[in-house]
C-alpha cells in the first residue's frame, strides 16, 4: 500500500506499527516506510536485512542504519508485536519493541527532510519499486506516523492503548467443549452464508431466482412510471 504524496514536509518523526510475520527468517522486508516516490531516499522499519531476526531502521544504502544490537525476534509469528522507531532532531535513532527500548539507540547523520509533495508512506515494502526481498511476508494490524520523535513514555502509552492480541488457538483453549462445539456450528453457518452471498454477487443464481429478481425490477420500474403519470 502506498499513500498519496504528503502535503507537508517531514523531518523528525516516529514510525509505529503492529505486525505479525509469516516467518522469522525473511531478510529485508519492510513494514512501514517514508520515502521519495522513486524509493531513492527512505527510512523504514525493516526485518533481518543486515542481521537475521533483528529489526532495524532501514535507509537508502544504509545511510542512517546501524544495528540496535537487540535480542533476536522470536514471537512475531505467534502474535503481532509492537514496533516503533523515533528519529530525533540531533540524528539520534531510537528503536522500540512492545513499548520498551529495543537494544541500544545510536547516532546517525540524519534526520533527512522529506519535502512536501515529494514523499509517500508505504506499507509492506522496504522501498519502491516493490520487488525482491523488499516485500514483507506478514500482516500489519495497525500503523501510525508522527511528525516528531516520541518519548519513551509516549511510545509505551501508545503500545498499551491497544488491546493485546488473542490468537484463534488461545481462544479455543479457553472455551469449554460445549462452547467449542457451538462456535463450530456458528462458523459453519457463517461459511454457508458467505457462500450464498458469493453466489448471488457472481450472478450464478438459479434461473427461478433470476426470474424473481427480473419480475421485481419490472414491478418497481412500472410503479415509478405510474407515479410520474399521476
Amino acid at each position: 500500500v502506498v499513500s498519496a504524496p504528503l502535503a507537508r514536509s517531514l523531518k523528525t518523526k516516529t514510525l509505529e506499527a503492529w505486525v505479525a510475520l509469516d516467518n522469522l527468517d525473511q531478510r529485508g522486508g519492510g513494514v512501514m516506510s517514508i520515502q521519495t516516490p522513486d524509493g531513492m531516499v527512505f527510512d523504514a522499519i525493516v526485518i533481518g536485512e543486515k542481521d537475521p531476526r533483528q529489526w532495524l531502521a532501514g535507509s537508502n544504502n544504509f545511510a542512517r542504519t546501524q544495528s540496535f544490537d537487540a535480542p533476536l525476534e522470536d514471537a512475531a509469528t505467534a502474535r503481532p508485536v509492537h514496533l516503533a522507531i523515533a528519529y530525533h532532531e540531533d540524528g539520534r535513532i531510537v528503536g522500540y519493541r512492545d513499548g520498551e527500548p529495543y537494544g541500544h539507540a545510536y547516532q546517525s547523520g540524519g534526520p533527512v527532510e522529506f519535502a512536501a509533495g515529494n514523499a509517500v508512506v508505504s506499507f509492506g515494502v522496504r522501498h519502491l519499486p516493490a520487488v525482491g526481498n523488499r516485500l514483507l511476508a506478514g500482516r500489519i494490524a495497525r500503523a501510525q506516523l508522527y511528525d516528531r520523535a516520541l518519548t519513551d513514555e509516549e511510545v509505551r502509552a501508545s503500545c498499551e492503548s491497544v488491546a493485546p492480541f488473542v490468537s484463534e488457538a488461545q481462544l479455543q483453549a479457553a472455551l469449554t467443549a460445549e462452547q467449542r462445539a457451538q462456535l463450530g456450528r456458528h462458523q459453519a453457518a457463517r461459511r454457508r452464508l458467505e457462500a450464498e452471498v458469493e453466489q448471488l454477487s457472481s450472478g450464478a443464481a438459479a434461473p427461478g431466482d433470476r426470474a424473481a429478481w427480473t419480475d421485481l425490477a419490472r414491478a418497481l420500474f412500472c410503479f415509478k412510471e405510474f407515479i410520474y403519470v399521476e
